[in-house]
């Protein structure tokens, strides 16, 4: 258990809410279940940007570069720089459907 210092100002406001334990764990609580869906709304943001850029979803584009040399030419001409956006897509694809929901499924 760890213990944290807080302003007497902030005690005696969550006292009025209950137990200070109890309003100190569901305010932790509901703060990172927050933050999770801020990060996974972003993350998914990110994924729908990558799938308009490129007029597909990340399994489609991900075979389309592996086995179509005419779309692999293609993509190389209009965006260079096309493997650096393959590799966040991945990863936040990755994130998106492990990490983070993982953890909101945790109701953390």
């Amino acid at each position: 258990m760890t213990t944290i210092s807080l302003e007497d100002k902030w005690i005696k406001a969550a006292r009025v809410f209950g137990d200070m334990e109890s309003v100190v764990r569901e305010v932790l609580r509901a703060y990172l279940a927050d933050q999770c869906r801020g990060h996974l709304q972003e993350t998914g943001d990110r994924v729908s940007f990558y799938a308009e850029r490129y007029g597909c979803d990340y399994t489609a584009f991900r075979h389309s570069v592996q086995t179509d040399g005419a779309f692999l030419k293609s993509l190389e001409a209009r965006n260079p720089l096309w493997e650096e956006d393959a590799m966040e897509w991945e990863y936040r694809m990755e994130e998106q459907q492990n990490r983070l929901d993982a953890i909101l499924k945790q109701e953390v």
